[in-house]
């Protein structure tokens, strides 16, 4: 597979992301409540990935799970407040804010995470022209969300 196909697949997951977050807000603010909603969006999502797991792949055994560092699975607890925060705050700032300013953070963070190689396989260094694209982007970002 070329890297111009996993870009594609990315394109399409970015996609969907926006989708699923706007289904997110949708459901808290029609529920009336964001807790009940995102309790519910866990509760499903780990029935679905049970399931997935038990028809696919290879099984992992509870030993291989614990040579993980335990700090490491609290990316689960990160995914509920990021989901939280998704059902409280689109309905604020609105799905195209809540998109650029999201995708802002994670620019910030991936180019921090790469440059020091927390969490990675390897060290990216930032540039002068990853800084520009960072900086054209947050313009960008202000235009797409100014009013």
């Amino acid at each position: 597979m070329t890297t111009l196909f996993y870009y594609a697949v990315c394109l399409v997951l970015g996609s969907l992301m926006t989708f699923h977050v706007s289904m997110n807000a949708r459901v808290g603010t029609l529920v009336g409540n964001p807790f009940f909603a995102n309790m519910i969006f866990w509760i499903l999502g780990a029935i679905v990935a049970v399931f997935t797991y038990f028809i696919h792949g290879e099984k992992v055994g509870l030993a291989q799970a614990l040579e993980v560092p335990l700090w490491l699975y609290t990316a689960g607890i990160l995914g509920v407040g990021i989901s939280l925060g998704i059902v409280c705050l689109i309905p604020k700032v609105g799905i195209a804010g809540f998109t650029i300013i999201i995708l802002i953070g994670q620019l910030i963070c991936s180019g921090t995470m790469g440059a020091t190689g927390c969490l990675s396989d390897g060290i990216t260094p930032i540039n002068p022209a990853k800084l520009i694209g960072y900086l054209l982007t947050a313009v960008g970002g202000y235009l797409v969300i100014a009013r």
